[in-house]
């Protein structure tokens, strides 16, 4: 397993977040109000997804989110996400009632 974290300061609330293990990417970010919308996301994830592939060569994502986060739902399919089924290794992330999705990022426009 390995995670990847970056926090750009302690005092701004943007923080992304990788774990790899059984040859996925469990994607994770928090960004306060103040950066929604601006694109700090999707660059985000972007960089994220890039990062991975090139010290891993993992290029299968997954995220999930509760029913009730829609913004971050809008994110991941602006972003080449879709809805899917948990796949057959367990997501560390995945709560049950949670959705899940997945981007393969061979060919994603992330990568």
């Amino acid at each position: 397993t390995e995670i990847y974290t970056l926090s750009l300061h302690d005092a701004l609330p943007i923080w992304l977040e990788a774990t790899v293990h059984d040859n996925l990417a469990e994607v994770a970010y928090l960004f306060g109000p103040q950066y929604w919308g601006q694109g700090w996301a999707s660059a985000g994830l972007q960089w994220l997804h890039g990062e991975i592939v090139r010290t891993t060569g993992v290029a299968d994502f997954w995220a999930t989110t509760t029913p009730a986060n829609v913004r971050s739902q809008r994110l991941l399919l602006r972003c080449g996400y879709s809805l899917a089924d948990p796949p057959a290794a367990a997501l560390y992330s995945w709560e049950p009632g949670d959705l899940v999705f997945h981007c393969n990022g061979k060919g994603s426009p992330l990568v």
